[in-house]
């Protein structure tokens, strides 16, 4: 089956020690990458659906004290249900970005992660296992601080403090490929992540040749 994108939403909470966003997912084989930025230097304590834990793919720690990272839930409820990225201190700035996607495989997620900067350009590059993956990612840029979407990049969000984006479609084959931010100065920096889609069981059906003397 292939991926598609579902449905995300985003909320900046600042000045605070929590961010939180509701969302259903519109099917059973789903995958949440949920994609956070925390600023004053207090790291994220964990990141949970409905009160369970996801699961944290790669944390980038960027310039003055702020981070990028991006985590990952399997099959979501497809019930209404709290996304919530949790910091260490109140006075920390939290901002969350959950999205939802259709025909992700349920095992083996993600299929690959990096980071990158640039300035005041960055293209973001990993490198695909599975054909047909799809590429979602966060990005901050360090004067504007939401970065423009570029090549190779749908934007799905324009946050407060970040933008959060994917490929809308499938990458073929498996092998590099990139994602692109822009910004007219400054640095700006980004995490990827590429998640493979469910594969269909196709059955060969046995065929038999007679002899023929």
């Amino acid at each position: 089956m292939a991926i598609a994108y579902d449905k995300s939403a985003v909320l900046y909470s600042p000045s605070s020690a929590t961010s939180t966003v509701n969302l259903a997912a519109g099917a059973a084989d789903s995958i949440a990458i949920i994609l956070v930025f925390n600023g004053n230097g207090a790291p994220l304590t964990g990141v949970t659906v409905d009160s369970i834990a996801a699961t944290n793919i790669r944390t980038y720690n960027i310039a003055g004290a702020q981070r990028l990272s991006a985590w990952y839930y399997l099959n979501p409820p497809t019930s209404s249900v709290d996304y919530t990225a949790t910091a260490t201190s109140a006075a920390d700035d939290v901002e969350i970005c959950a999205l939802i996607y259709s025909g992700a495989k349920q095992t083996g997620q993600p299929d690959s992660d990096a980071q990158g900067s640039g300035a005041p350009n960055v293209t973001l590059s990993t490198t695909t296992v599975a054909d047909n993956s799809w590429l979602v990612s966060i990005s901050r840029n360090t004067s504007t601080g939401v970065p423009a979407a570029g090549t190779g990049t749908t934007s799905r969000h324009a946050g407060s403090v970040a933008r959060y984006g994917d490929s809308n479609g499938a990458k073929t084959p498996a092998g590099v490929h990139t994602m692109q931010y822009t910004a007219g100065s400054g640095t700006t920096y980004g995490v990827i992540v590429s998640i493979s889609p469910s594969v269909a069981t196709v059955q060969i059906d046995s065929i038999s040749f007679g002899h023929w003397a």
